[in-house]
């Protein structure tokens, strides 16, 4: 159950190193009533080392001899500084906070009523481009420790998590503990260099926490994880923000800002943001996202660690988790070391910001700035220095600060993206005992965590004294329900170096029994042979059996496909086979819904016809965004009529139609029995199209261009008896733009013509995806969602246009139920014109994402200006 535990809720923050020092100061924090205050923040001023402390309030840090600033801060609380002369024994020192005091400042004016802290906001969201830039490189020793307390496991789920914890009992009510200790190099502009020196966990399973997910984070982004941040550019469409004082941290003023969402969602945060007056950046946070899984709770506290540059040096999460009837408490704190911190020169701070931080001239870019440069900043200078800045001035001032740390990069002309993150872990990273961790753990152990840590080891010495023969029989046990679930669901087997996979599908399967008029029930079983010879250099080889029982005849086919030069992409394939064909193949009802459409319904949507062939193909790109398909067809088809009427209801009410699509041009194209020898050529480009290289294999990213294809197909009669005679082309334009913020638009332009059709088979006709039942099993792209199955196939010329625009702020998100679901909006728009079919439009309105595997909509056609139909959709997307 690791995975669940870890991947959902989004287990990734900062962690640090402590250096093995006998020097420390250990204490409590506590406010002036003598409770503790959980999770405050220990800062070593001289180390730009910070910590968080228990939730009991206690620390404990390993420091070398010296003379340090010891600062004591939590949100809400007056921070309090000491100094402290660290020698060879640990020092005890307890500190006591006093809750801060905000004050609303008179001197400032603004217009029209409005609320001081959209004024604070304008200005930290015009500046954080810059923030997010500021730091060119650091290192950053790292610690993170995380609380797992168990609620509730439902008892249906508890032989699930057993088996995921190696065996091992999940205790309702225990505090498991995870630890890990990692140094992380950052290099600007998003290189992060992770290496785990150690890790330790109480909890059942082989845990591994991974820490880059927060530490590569930061509010000063529009988005967080799948939230919206406070300081995203369309921020002020999405919260409200209240001014409720300022305070003083030495010759600091803080802003206190409240965060509210404007409407109830999972995509927001509510909470307070601490603002630095004059620099406009983050202080500290304590913001909630009420997600489905329960609240995450994040407080992050910021520091200037070097020349008024500004990090995190304290991170704190905590999540009250129900999902499915488990319930579990989560909560991580951490603490952050910074060493070799460089600021990024090439990036000139805006010139309000440089009378603020009187940066030293060694920190200022001497080199002469050009005209441009000057009036760029003279721009920024001026926008900062309004008193009321409005929303225009605000996003001026984002694109312009994003210009300014953009402009000075190297531009790096290659398409190549290069791995920016490298993760390794020493050999002996879970061998460390507990001396070691009580040498350089920072953040003490509650009694409960101890407790954890006692009963895992507990445990593990009473199962190395288990019995051989219970253990014996346990294991026989085992490998019967082992077995049988193997052979129901499927098994892979590999070889030891994994260079050769045996893959078998098992007995049962939504795709395994099918119903259908033409072949009644039939059931099929596969199998996947692959070898891998080096990467991506592989020979995988596919295999498939049935019987259709009614018509009393095998099916079979076999894919066999070989990867030979990785960079460029290239397989060679060989297909063959005797099967039950659709005439659509690519776009045709999936057969699963048509066998429950036939037996309860008595509708039997497929159309089916015999098909005996050999296809051989290759694929290669011929340079980067720039390939080439190639493939010959050889096939043996028969026309095949319905050998059943079975059904298991309205068996009085309704007969079964003929296996012959509805299609006007089947007068003129007979369904008779043919051969066929076809050839098909398809060029595709993508401009600038992005990629990636691991391990010497090549795989496409993305593109900011359309993606051009043209295709051909040739049907050459005589060859080996081949009947069928055509030349078909057909263009085809696409394009998949994130536009951000979890929106994204899709559109193609496609056309195409037969320019002889002496003979053609229905099966060679141009085929649309065309979805004529209101229930699908997948997500269909490019799709007229109302148009009948085949009858619009054609072989004349036609034109389509295809557009989908997905965002989750269209219209639900203000609406009271809908407003805190994590759905989004879609408008379709499809086009159709054919010389039978003229001028045909459908637009539509969906949901997507509805709890996660459903998307409906509702959809309107006109044909040639005038209404024709509607239309309502569901789709499951298993």
């Amino acid at each position: 159950m690791k995975s669940f535990f870890y991947t959902l809720l989004f287990l990734f923050v900062l962690v640090n190193i402590q250096p093995l020092h006998g020097q420390a100061i250990k204490g409590k924090i506590t406010d002036t009533n003598g409770q503790p205050i959980p999770f405050a923040t220990v800062y070593i001023k001289e180390l730009t080392k910070g910590l968080t402390a228990n939730k009991d309030g206690d620390f404990d840090l390993k420091i070398p001899e010296g003379q340090y600033s010891v600062i004591i801060s939590a949100l809400g609380y007056k921070p309090e500084t000491r100094q402290i002369k660290v020698s060879n024994v640990t020092i005890e020192i307890n500190f006591i906070l006093t809750k801060h005091t905000y004050k609303i400042r008179e001197i400032r004016i603004y217009s029209d009523s409005e609320d001081p802290a959209y004024g604070i906001m304008r200005k930290a969201i015009g500046l954080a481009p810059y923030y997010l830039n500021q730091i060119k490189h650091y290192s950053a020793e790292v610690y993170m420790k995380g609380s797992i307390i168990v609620l509730k496991i439902p008892k249906l789920l508890q032989k699930a998590i057993k088996v995921e914890a190696n065996e091992n009992e999940i205790e309702i009510g225990r505090n498991y503990v995870e630890e890990s200790l990692n140094e992380i190099i950052f290099d600007a502009p998003d290189k992060y260099n992770q290496r785990v020196i150690s890790s330790n966990t109480s909890f059942p399973g082989d845990n591994e926490v991974d820490a880059m997910g927060f530490v590569k984070s930061s509010f000063h982004q529009p988005t967080v994880d799948m939230a919206i941040s406070p300081l995203a550019l369309n921020a002020f469409s999405h919260y409200r923000f209240t001014f409720e004082g300022v305070s003083y941290e030495g010759n600091f003023a803080i802003n206190k800002i409240k965060v509210t969402p404007r409407r109830k969602s999972q995509q927001l945060f509510t909470g307070y943001l601490y603002i630095v007056d004059d620099y406009w950046n983050i202080h500290s946070a304590d913001l909630t996202v009420d997600l489905f899984i329960g609240p995450i709770r994040i407080r992050q506290l910021y520091t200037p660690v070097k020349d008024d540059a500004w990090l995190p040096v304290s991170y704190n999460m905590n999540v009250k988790a129900s999902i499915i009837g488990i319930k579990l408490n989560v909560s991580y704190v951490s603490s952050v070391k910074y060493s070799d911190i460089e600021i990024n020169q090439d990036i000139i701070p805006p010139l309000a910001l440089h009378e603020t931080i009187k940066k030293p001239v060694s920190l200022v870019n001497e080199k002469p700035e050009p005209a441009q440069d000057k009036k760029a900043t003279e721009k920024i200078e001026n926008i900062l220095n309004k008193e009321d800045m409005s929303n225009r001035d605000m996003i001026k001032l984002v694109r312009l600060m994003d210009k300014e740390t953009k402009k000075e990069k190297e531009i790096d002309k290659s398409l190549e993206i290069k791995e920016t993150t490298t993760h390794t872990i020493e050999k002996d990273a879970k061998k460390r005992d507990s001396t070691y961790w009580n040498k350089i753990r920072p953040i003490p152990l509650t009694e409960n965590e101890l407790i954890g840590y006692r009963v895992r080891d507990s445990v593990l010495l009473a199962k190395s004294d288990t019995t051989i023969g219970a253990d014996t029989l346990k294991k026989q046990k085992s490998r019967i329900i082992k077995f049988a679930g193997n052979l129901f669901s499927g098994k892979t087997f590999r070889s030891k170096d994994s260079s050769l996979v045996f893959r078998y599908d098992g007995l049962i399967g939504l795709d395994k029994l099918n119903f259908n008029t033409v072949d009644g029930w039939s059931y099929k079983q596969e199998f996947s042979i692959k070898k891998v010879f080096s990467p991506g250099r592989e020979l995988s080889i596919n295999p498939e059996i049935g019987y259709a029982f009614n018509r009393e005849a095998f099916v079979w086919n076999i894919h066999n496909s070989f990867s030979y030069a990785p960079l460029k992409r290239a397989d060679f394939f060989l297909d063959l086979g005797q099967r039950t064909s659709d005439f659509n193949p690519e776009y045709g009802i999936n057969r699963f819904l048509n066998s429950i459409s036939s037996l309860f319904f008595r509708y039997n949507y497929l159309r089916l016809y015999e098909e005996s062939y050999l296809k051989i193909g290759n694929n290669i790109d011929l340079t980067n965004g720039l390939r080439l398909s190639a493939s010959v067809k050889y096939a043996e088809r028969q026309h095949l009529e319905n050998s059943t009427d079975y059904s298991f209801f309205f068996v009085d009410d309704r007969d079964y139609e003929d296996n012959r699509p509805e299609n006007i041009h089947l007068t003129n194209y007979p369904l008779d029995d043919q051969k066929s020898f076809v050839i098909r050529l398809e060029l595709s480009y993508t401009p600038g199209y992005y990629y990636r290289i691991k391990n010497g294999v090549k795989n496409m990213v993305s593109s900011d261009y359309p993606t051009f294809s043209i295709e051909y197909q040739k049907g050459i009669p005589g060859a080996f008896n081949s009947r069928v005679d055509f030349d078909f082309f057909e263009g085809l334009i696409s394009q998949s733009i994130d536009l951000g913020i979890f929106s994204n638009l899709d559109w193609s332009l496609g056309a195409g013509v037969f320019i002889t059709k002496k003979n053609l088979h229905f099966a060679d006709f141009k085929h649309f995806n065309t979805q004529g039942i209101p229930l699908l099993l997948d997500r269909p792209k490019n799709a007229f969602m109302l148009l009948e199955y085949y009858q619009y196939s054609t072989p004349e010329w036609f034109a389509e246009a295809h557009i989908k625009y997905n965002t989750p702020f269209l219209l639900i998100k203000l609406l009271p139920f809908f407003s805190e679901k994590l759905w989004r909006e879609t408008l379709y728009g499809s086009y159709l014109y054919q010389p039978e079919f003229k001028n045909y439009v459908e637009l539509g309105y969906g949901l997507t994402d509805v709890y996660f595997i459903a998307d409906a909509g509702i959809f309107v056609g006109f044909e040639d200006g005038k209404y024709g139909r509607w239309g309502f959709k569901v789709s499951l997307n298993f």
